[in-house]
């Protein structure tokens, strides 16, 4: 499947701690939304994004993998 859109990650954890890329990229005048996909470890979290992105992409919409 040919993908439409962008994939890169906001934020990261590193040994100084949280970087986050949400500063720059983020502007709520824009019109944009985030949402924030929270959970431990093998509860689904990218599984549903996954899923989500390839059906925006199978309806032709851009989807962003950040």
């Amino acid at each position: 499947m040919k993908q439409t859109g962008t994939a890169f990650f906001m934020g990261t954890n590193t040994a100084s701690g949280y970087f986050s890329l949400f500063p720059e990229l983020f502007d709520a005048k824009d019109n944009w939304t985030a949402y924030l996909i929270k959970g431990g470890p093998g509860t689904g979290k990218s599984r549903l994004m996954k899923k989500i992105a390839e059906e925006a992409e199978r309806h032709e919409m851009i989807a962003e993998r950040i």
